[in-house]
C-alpha cells in the first residue's frame, strides 16, 4: 500500500484533486476482490460510477504456486481475479466507458490443456503458465464484450499489449525456462 500512497500523492500534487482514493485489491484472493468491490460501494459512497477500468495485473512466478482459493497463482490472478473484479464492478461501469484488459503478446505461446487447466499434471514452465493465463484473460475480454454487445451495451473492451520492457517479470520467465 505504501507504493500506491505515493502515487496517490503524485496524483493529487500533479491534478489539484484531493478526492483520489486508494483502495486495496489483492487479485490472488477473492476474499480481498470481494473487499475491495464492498469498500468502493459502501466506504466509498461518492465514487457514483467508473469511467475507465484499467485491469493491469502481471506477475510470473518461477515454481508452481497457488491463490489463497488453490488456483495455480497466475490464473488465479491475471485471469480469475480480473474476472470476479470485473463481475463485481460492472454495474459501477458507466455507459460509454471503457474496461481495458492489459495483455501479452505471450498469448500467443498459450495452449489451453482442458484437461489440465490449472497445470496440476504437466511438469510446470512459467512461460507456458504466463501464456495460458493471459490468453483464458483474453477469452474472458471477448466473452465480455460479446456479452455487453448481446445486452445493448455501449460499454468498450479493449485487450492491450503494452509491449516488452526488461521487467522483472521477464527475467522471472527466463530464468524458469533457463533453470
Amino acid at each position: 500500500m505504501k507504493k500506491g500512497e505515493n502515487v496517490r500523492q503524485m496524483i493529487i500534487k500533479e491534478t489539484g484533486n484531493q478526492n483520489i482514493q486508494l483502495v486495496e485489491c489483492d487479485l490472488a484472493d477473492f476474499d480481498s476482490i470481494r473487499n475491495c468491490a464492498k469498500s468502493l460501494e459502501t466506504a466509498s459512497p461518492q465514487i457514483k460510477q467508473i469511467d475507465l477500468l484499467i485491469l493491469n495485473a502481471g506477475l510470473v512466478t518461477t515454481k508452481r504456486s497457488t491463490t489463497k482459493q488453490g488456483h495455480e497463482m497466475m490464473i488465479g490472478t491475471m485471469a480469475l481475479g480480473h474476472a470476479l473484479l470485473i463481475h463485481l464492478l460492472l454495474p459501477k461501469v458507466a455507459p460509454g466507458s471503457r474496461v481495458v484488459f492489459v495483455s501479452s503478446m505471450a498469448h500467443k505461446w498459450g495452449k489451453i490443456d482442458l484437461n489440465d487447466i490449472e497445470l496440476e499434471k504437466a511438469k510446470f514452465n512459467p512461460m507456458y503458465a504466463y501464456a495460458n493465463a493471459k490468453l483464458i484473460e483474453l477469452h474472458f475480454a471477448r466473452a465480455l464484450a460479446k456479452y455487453l454487445r448481446q445486452q445493448g451495451s455501449d460499454i468498450t473492451v479493449n485487450n492491450v499489449h503494452p509491449g516488452a520492457g526488461a521487467s522483472n517479470h521477464v527475467l522471472s520467465l527466463f530464468y524458469g525456462i533457463l533453470y
